[in-house]
């Protein structure tokens, strides 16, 4: 598939897709799906912050980007204690380009808790590399203390 003298080609390596991008003579930049979107998440005090930055050109859809508080025997969707930031509209889906940050109080986690000390908070998200490809669904996991 052609795009402005950038040729754009899938590889499937270990079961993971990575694109890559060719110029005239050389490979430019090849992204694997953890390169193409890295988050990152920070406890401030009684907040967690979770901060997604995508590589240019690099897209989530909105519809995809969840958040659950994993308990041992139990999750809580935490999509609507989360303010979403602001969506884009590409090819008639809202999408989040660039980096977003979100935040969510720690307080609404610790009420289903059960006196744990830590939290496994798992996100999922299907991010998309405009005019070429999608990465497979994603789902990253991370411990917080609460």
């Amino acid at each position: 598939m052609e795009h402005e003298n950038i040729k754009i080609l899938i590889e499937e390596n270990k079961k993971e897709i990575v694109a890559l991008k060719f110029s005239k003579n050389n490979v430019k930049e090849m992204l694997t799906p953890e390169e193409a979107i890295v988050i990152k998440i920070k406890k401030i005090s009684k907040d967690m912050y979770i901060d997604i930055q995508m590589k240019k050109n690099v897209r989530i859809y909105a519809e995809y980007l969840n958040f659950k508080a994993v308990f041992p025997q139990y999750y809580i969707p935490l999509d609507k204690y989360i303010e979403n930031p602001i969506t884009t509209t590409y090819k008639g889906k809202k999408v989040y380009i660039n980096t977003i940050s979100l935040k969510l109080p720690l307080s609404y986690i610790k009420e289903y808790s059960n006196g744990l000390k830590e939290v496994k908070i798992k996100i999922s998200y299907q991010g998309c590399v405009v005019s070429s490809i999608c990465y497979r669904p994603m789902e990253k996991t991370f411990k917080i203390d609460l």
